[in-house]
């Protein structure tokens, strides 16, 4: 694959991440953190990533069981490269 089809390639991805990161926003907020609801911004591509997959297979029992079950892989790695791309929160003591 050339440079540019590459970078095509992963631009379509990252657009792919953000449309789908809309659906997140609803309990999460449109930064992935939220005062009530886990942050999805201080996870790494591949906590993420690890953390969908076991929602997806059913583990927790809650919500996110539900939201993860029609994500694909790609899905996943789509939003894990969007949140793990946003600023992570700080934490209570300004660091």
């Amino acid at each position: 694959m050339s440079t540019s089809a590459q970078s095509a390639f992963a631009q379509a991805a990252i657009d792919r991440g953000d449309l789908l990161a809309l659906r997140c926003v609803a309990c999460h907020g449109p930064g992935g953190t939220s005062s009530a609801i886990p942050s999805i911004t201080n996870l790494s591509e591949e906590q993420f990533i690890a953390k969908m997959r076991q929602y997806r297979s059913g583990a927790g029992k809650n919500v996110m069981v539900t939201r993860t079950s029609r994500l694909t892989d790609e899905d996943i790695e789509a939003l894990a490269r969007h949140f793990a791309a946003r600023p992570r929160p700080l934490m209570d003591d300004g660091r």
